[in-house]
């Protein structure tokens, strides 16, 4: 089979036919898949009996495939052997040596170092043909070389998509759930603030399962929402005596029933009671233990609490007992390593960090004592992004706004990303997002308009 090729440039090769039915597997696979989205499941995670017949028939073609490219495989291997057998007769025959064999090396042939029994006629002039043949060896060597490889590597790859089509269809229907809601305006829109149009400051949120909370940086005050009835409950300053700056907002979380935050423009970092009232006020400017150059984002994780001070290229870790319960000393922990402006900060399921890098224009998965696990690109491209905010949902799947581009971009829990969400078709800033405790609230900030959206997941 192989020979023929040798003396046929035009022939066709033989990892085509392995090629073509992988491919054709590939697209029945496709085909079928077609059918979860056909069955528009309205939560993540929900499996129905079409899904588990899909599952089904992803596992027969998986079998199928391994069997019929191991067999393939073989066939071709089988007929490699057999022409190097020919080509080695051909060699015994113009070279004179009826004991040259294929443990030869074609090199060795060659450079005739071979150990050549004493008294067996070599015609030099035979040399010239002996060469051609070696040529053939070496093409035919590196052909089954090759095709080890592509069996070795290529094949699992090609069958461990099989597999992936069913997680790829969980994974798209998210960022397919979120259009769809925006698409047909099936959202909650909690109006926040009654001017329009402010791109002068942006304003952060934090959600729990009944309320919507605002750092509302353009009237310098919280705001407080109960989520079913969208009816404001509670606005306060988020001033205090100590500023010395008008407060800016750029972090809240829900902690012990109270809101910590950050002020960005005071250095520090503030708690209120669910009333509105100060409890206590921590942080100054500098670079030293307890000192923030504008902090922004923050999340709490076994009793630390974590902040991005952006302004000093870090993040630290400061027992949460020491901001609840004020001393007179307030220190911190530098987390190791820098973070080229540090915007926001989560965790996983994984007892990771997840950070957004503004600097970089990358996500960072850390250890809780620092290690990087992951550097995540939010564009795949040279163009300029803003990670100012990241979420992780209950399924491992991490969402960014990207301030620069104003989306929203949804990466898998391997980190690749499945798709990107414009929550705005007519104008809108995107830079904060937020999700319930429960993971099935999504809470999107357009600071422009001085709207929340509230999506499910």
């Amino acid at each position: 089979m192989l020979n023929s090729s040798l003396d046929n440039s035009d022939s066709e090769d033989p990892t085509v036919s392995q090629i073509s039915f992988l491919n054709e597997t590939l697209r029945k696979i496709g085909k079928a898949s077609k059918v979860v989205k056909a069955s528009q499941m309205n939560s993540i995670g929900m499996i129905d009996e079409e899904f588990k017949k899909l599952f089904a028939l992803l596992e027969k073609y998986k079998t199928e495939i391994h069997e019929a490219v191991e067999a393939k495989y073989l066939e071709i291997i089988t007929d490699i052997e057999k022409d190097k057998q020919i080509i080695y007769k051909k060699l015994q025959t113009v070279v004179g040596d009826s004991k040259l064999n294929s443990d030869i090396e074609p090199t060795d042939i060659i450079m005739k170092k071979y150990d050549k029994p004493v008294g067996v006629p070599c015609i030099k002039a035979n040399w010239s043909e002996a060469s051609n043949l070696v040529v053939n060896l070496f093409s035919i060597n590196e052909q089954s070389a090759l095709l080890q490889h592509n069996f070795a590597n290529d094949t699992p790859k090609m069958i461990e998509s099989t597999r992936n089509v069913r997680n790829n269809n969980l994974q798209s229907s998210l960022c397919s759930n979120l259009k769809k809601q925006l698409a047909e305006n099936s959202v909650s829109r909690i109006k926040y603030r009654k001017s329009d149009w402010n791109f002068s400051c942006v304003d952060f949120a934090a959600l729990t399962e009944e309320l919507l909370i605002i750092g509302n940086n353009t009237e310098k005050n919280f705001k407080v929402f109960e989520l079913e009835t969208q009816v404001e409950t509670l606005s306060f300053s988020s001033s205090s005596e100590r500023d010395k700056e008008a407060p800016y907002i750029s972090g809240i979380i829900i902690t012990n029933d109270k809101f910590l935050c950050t002020d960005r423009a005071n250095n520090c970092l503030k708690l209120f009671d669910m009333d509105g009232n100060l409890v206590s006020q921590v942080g100054r400017y500098g670079r030293l233990s307890g000192e923030f150059v504008s902090p922004e984002g923050l999340c709490i994780k076994d009793e630390l609490l974590y902040v991005c001070d952006f302004g000093n290229n870090r993040v630290v870790s400061i027992d949460l007992d020491d901001v609840l319960n004020p001393k007179q000393i307030f220190r911190h922990t530098k987390l190791p390593g820098f973070v080229f402006g540090p915007a926001d900060i989560t965790t996983d399921d994984e007892n990771c960090l997840v950070m957004t890098e503004w600097g970089k224009g990358r996500a960072l998965i850390k250890s809780l004592r620092g290690e990087i696990f992951a550097r995540v690109a939010i564009s795949a491209t040279n163009e300029m992004t803003g990670p100012s905010c990241v979420q992780v949902t209950n399924q491992g799947k991490m969402l960014i706004a990207d301030a620069l581009q104003q989306k929203i971009k949804i990466f898998s829990k391997n980190r690749e990303l499945e798709g990107t969400i414009t929550p705005w078709y007519h104008g809108g800033e995107v830079h904060c997002i937020k999700l319930s405790p429960n993971g099935k609230r999504l809470c999107v900030i357009d600071y422009a308009r001085g709207e929340a959206l509230i999506l499910s997941l």
